[in-house]
């Protein structure tokens, strides 16, 4: 595994804003502002690791295991606790949701099953708009 610099980060959660100051094209100093999605490696400022390391916030992947977890969901092959679970911990996003079916009408029902139980029989437009199109073409 590649050694990673003392202030990167793999990024967890769906955006992490933070600022680095850099020379302009006129010698200046300026704050610039950047935008790390997750499952971005970015090398940050101190005090952005801090504000992303709070325990209301919770950023960045405590390691690579955990990064390996995250990105190594199966849909398919989880149980719906699995999956209520892989949804209340990674927030993922509804494309990330509707991309977890892989085209696969069962998984697509158990995402959706999933995503009700989570936003308490309310799922997100999206998602549910995406895995119920997952659904019927497996009917047509």
């Amino acid at each position: 595994m590649p050694k990673t610099k003392a202030n990167e980060r793999k990024i967890k959660i769906k955006v992490f804003a933070y600022d680095t100051v850099e020379e302009d094209r006129l010698g200046r100093k300026v704050l610039v502002e950047h935008i790390a999605r997750r499952g971005d490696t970015v090398e940050l400022p101190e005090e952005d690791i801090a504000r992303g390391e709070r325990e209301d916030i919770d950023a960045f992947y405590k390691d690579a295991k955990e990064a390996a977890a995250a990105e190594g969901f199966n849909a398919g092959s989880a149980s719906l606790d699995e999956t209520v679970e892989w949804l209340e911990e990674e927030k993922p996003t509804v494309q990330e949701v509707v991309d977890a079916s892989a085209g696969d009408p069962s998984t697509a029902k158990k995402l959706l099953d999933a995503e009700g139980a989570v936003t308490g029989g309310e799922p997100r437009v999206g998602v549910e708009e995406g895995l119920t199109a997952v659904i019927q073409r497996a009917n047509e």
